[in-house]
C-alpha cells in the first residue's frame, strides 16, 4: 500500500514576503507563489511590513518600488537597517536603469518589470532563496557560537597573530591555539579562508575589516559566556 504523502506544513514552507498597493497583483503573486510551495504574505504598504519583526525564517521580500510613501527603495534600507538579511526582489512598471543600478548597489537580488508572468516571480524567488541557503547556513553556525568565539573571530579576521590575539584578549598563548581549533571545528571549517568566508556571509564580519587593526577586545576569562 502506498503511504499517503501529505503536503508540508505551511510553518516549514519558506516565506514570501510580497508588498504592492495593487490588490490585483498582490492576489496573482499569492496565488502563483502558494501553488509553487511557498508560504505567503502580503502588504499594501512598506510600513506594513516593517512593523513585522522575526525575519529569521527563511524567505524573500518582494517590493514593489512605486509604493506610496516611501519607495520599494528606501523600504529595502530600512529592513537593512533592522538587522533583515533576506533577499529582496524590486519590482517596477517604470524601471530605468539607475533605478535597477541604485537597487542592486543597495543589494536587491533581482529587478523584475512589470508586466511579469508569475512564473518570471517564482523563478526568481527561488534562485534568491538558492544563493541565500549559504547565508543561512552560516548564520545557523555562527548563533552557536559563544561571546569568547566570536571575539576570536573578529580577531582573526583583523589579521592579529596568536601572541596578539593572547595579548588582546587577556589569555595565554595555548589558549587561543586551543580554541582557534576548537573554533574551525565547530564551524566545520577546513581553513582559515573559509572561517573567513563564513563569517562574512554570517554579517559577524565586515569585508571591509579583514586585515584590519580589530579594537581591542575587553579580556575573556576561562568560563564560556
Amino acid at each position: 500500500m502506498t503511504p499517503t504523502k501529505h503536503p508540508p506544513s505551511v510553518s516549514l514552507l519558506p516565506i514570501v514576503f510580497v508588498v504592492d498597493d495593487d490588490p490585483g497583483l498582490l492576489n496573482l503573486a499569492h496565488q502563483a507563489l502558494r501553488t509553487a510551495q511557498f508560504a505567503v504574505q502580503t502588504f499594501t504598504s512598506g510600513q506594513a511590513l516593517l512593523e513585522r519583526s522575526d525575519w529569521s525564517r527563511p524567505g524573500c521580500v518582494v517590493l514593489d518600488f512605486g509604493l506610496p510613501g516611501r519607495d520599494g527603495l528606501g523600504v529595502q534600507r530600512e529592513l537593512i537597517a533592522r538587522g533583515c538579511h533576506l533577499p529582496v526582489i524590486i519590482m517596477t512598471g517604470q524601471g530605468t536603469v539607475p533605478m535597477s543600478v541604485l537597487a542592486m548597489k543597495q543589494g536587491a537580488f533581482d529587478v523584475l518589470t512589470k508586466p511579469f508572468r508569475p512564473g518570471q516571480l517564482v523563478a526568481a524567488v527561488r534562485s534568491a532563496l538558492e544563493q541565500d541557503a549559504p547565508r543561512r547556513e552560516a548564520a545557523r553556525r555562527v548563533a552557536a557560537l559563544t561571546r569568547r568565539e566570536r571575539a576570536m573571530v573578529d580577531q582573526v579576521a583583523g589579521g592579529h597573530l596568536n601572541k596578539q590575539i593572547a595579548s588582546n584578549l587577556g589569555v595565554k598563548e595555548c589558549t587561543v591555539k586551543l580554541h582557534r581549533r576548537n573554533l574551525m571545528r565547530k564551524l566545520s571549517a577546513e581553513s582559515l579562508p573559509a572561517l573567513l568566508r563564513l563569517a562574512i556571509r554570517s554579517g559577524l564580519v565586515a569585508v571591509d575589516s579583514l586585515g584590519g587593526t580589530a579594537q581591542k577586545s575587553p579580556p575573556i576569562h576561562s568560563r564560556a559566556s
